[in-house]
């Protein structure tokens, strides 16, 4: 999932630490340019990553849009 946040650079000190505390949050990145966030979810379906996304992203202040990208399959791991 990419965040485009629109923060400007100032992120809610807390926001990290509410990203970390969440239990499907599995990996959290900062990134130059766009998005803002890589954030790895790990859920059960389709139906748990929905209520994920409207109870715990969508709900942060000034999230513009959040991008998905789902795994068809796994060719190969590290």
């Amino acid at each position: 999932m990419g965040r485009n946040t629109g923060w400007g650079g100032q992120i809610p000190p807390d926001w990290i630490e509410l990203s970390i505390r969440m239990g499907a949050v599995i990996e959290l990145r900062r990134l130059f340019g766009s998005p803002d966030y890589f954030v790895r979810v790990a859920v059960a379906d389709l139906p748990a990553y929905e209520t994920f996304l409207s109870r715990h992203v969508m709900t942060i202040p000034r999230i513009k849009n959040v991008t998905s990208h789902f795994t068809m399959k796994v060719v190969k791991t590290a």
